[in-house]
């Protein structure tokens, strides 16, 4: 089995390289075909193997048979063995067979590809300088590695066979973060913004020693670092003074 790149699809987030992989010219039965479905959405008169395999392999099947020239058909299974001579040139490509013009069919293995690539992470609010995963989910392909960014000032990440990624994010607020799969026959891409906050460290409260009653006196409150704050302050006379601080202290 020969396996050539015949053509590069760009699409929106995803880039495809779609392969000409001929497994031979087998023989179908007329009444009872093997490769049955036929995936539509095509035009037979520029209809080639390249085309046939991506309209299959977006359905989910894992073989491409094309037969009469022109007829583009679907399947999961081939029993048999390739026992004829496919003649017929493709309409749409002429260095690739369309079958015969009676019971044989080019069959053509069709591309796993890729659907539903998303970045998830495992927390709805994640933390800075603690350690994250970050979830990677995607349906179907094969030989999968996955790459990306965090913008926050560290490295990159990837390659990584697994479908996540522990990491440190140094920065709060919104930070984004982009992502790519690739498998044997196209790269997807994703994005996303992650919310992140900084834990409260290093809280000190400071007064005076003595003060005199119903006189004015500071006290000092010292937050090393934390974001979003909604501190409150007990006087212990009844009275709770409440402080609001936005980002980082």
């Amino acid at each position: 089995m020969t396996l050539v790149i015949v053509k590069t699809v760009f699409l929106l987030g995803r880039v495809q390289l779609i392969y000409a992989a001929y497994q031979g010219c087998y023989q179908d039965s007329p009444v009872s075909r093997e490769l049955y479905v036929n995936p539509g959405n095509y035009d037979p008169s520029y209809i080639d193997a390249t085309e046939c395999e991506n309209l299959c392999g977006r359905q989910g099947y894992g073989y491409a048979g094309l037969t009469a020239g022109k007829v583009c058909l679907c399947g999961q299974t081939i029993s048999s063995s390739p026992t004829g001579t496919c003649d017929v040139t493709c309409p749409g490509d002429v260095t690739q067979t369309c079958g015969t013009s009676d019971i044989y069919d080019s069959v053509y293995t069709a591309p796993v590809t890729m659907t539903g690539f998303k970045i998830v992470p495992a927390n709805e609010v994640m933390e800075t300088y603690a350690l994250s995963t970050i979830n990677f989910n995607i349906t179907g392909g094969t030989s999968l590695i996955f790459n990306g960014t965090i913008y926050d000032g560290g490295p990159s990440f990837g390659p990584l066979t697994t479908q996540s990624v522990n990491y440190n994010i140094r920065r709060s607020g919104e930070v984004g973060i982009t992502a790519n799969v690739t498998s044997d026959i196209e790269t997807l891409f994703d994005e996303k913004v992650l919310k992140v906050q900084t834990r409260v460290k290093q809280l000190t409260l400071s007064c005076e020693e003595t003060v005199v009653m119903q006189t004015r006196f500071d006290c000092y409150l010292t937050v090393a670092m934390g974001t979003n704050l909604n501190i409150s302050v007990d006087m212990g006379d009844g009275k709770v003074y409440t402080l609001k601080s936005s980002g980082m202290l």
